[in-house]
């Protein structure tokens, strides 16, 4: 997979519309369809940067998803959501994610999702 960028010379300056390709690199297929995006969203993501960004959080949010949804053994076999609604739970739970901070198994942002999703 190639980029298709220009070399340019350093002291050469770029026009408005190298630097319209630059950041969004579907530039041209859009110009020669004339489509506008729909809304601010399909706008915003065709930056690269940003499409990482959004990518990334909708993953991170999946897999926080799923983790409350899974069974753990620390947990007596019992799944995060419900061992969230008893007291002995609750106290196995708060171990779980103290060890799993300590140990770095999840990120910072995982761990607050993880805790608001099971409002502790």
């Amino acid at each position: 997979m190639s980029t298709e960028r220009e070399e340019m010379p350093p002291t050469a300056k770029r026009s408005v519309q190298q630097w319209f390709q630059f950041i969004f690199p579907e530039a041209r297929m859009r110009v020669a369809t004339r489509r506008m995006p729909r809304d601010w969203f399909e706008l915003l993501t065709r930056i690269p940067i940003i499409e990482r960004v959004v990518i990334k959080r909708f993953v991170e949010n999946l897999m926080c998803e799923q983790w409350l949804k899974e069974p753990h053994q620390d947990l007596e076999g019992m799944d995060p959501l419900a061992a969230s609604k008893e007291v002995h739970g609750r106290v196995l739970l708060e171990a779980l994610l103290i060890r799993m901070t300590h140990n770095r198994e999840k990120t910072p942002r995982e761990l607050r999702r993880i805790r608001q999703q099971l409002g502790m």
